[in-house]
């Protein structure tokens, strides 16, 4: 006797994306002239500047990061950052 599998169809997940407007880790730092690794660091502080502001999607194991800019904006000018526009 042979065993009937079903197979069971998923509709394909919407692909995550950050809210219009905000920036992505990338997109930071490019404006800020560093290496996506720095906003990583700055993200959690050190003891001359203040924790940079983020927000998270969550994304499986993962979460998706970004920054909204006025927060980033102030954030900069607080802590001496120089961030150009868009």
């Amino acid at each position: 006797m042979t065993k009937k599998t079903t197979t069971k169809i998923t509709k394909p997940a919407k692909p995550i994306t950050i809210p219009k407007g905000a920036l992505s880790t990338r997109d930071l730092a490019s404006r800020a002239c560093v290496d996506p690794m720095t906003i990583s660091l700055w993200r959690g502080g050190t003891p001359t500047r203040t924790p940079l502001p983020f927000h998270t999607i969550p994304r499986g194991k993962q979460h998706l990061v970004y920054f909204k800019e006025g927060e980033v904006k102030a954030w900069a000018n607080k802590n001496g950052v120089s961030i150009a526009a868009a």
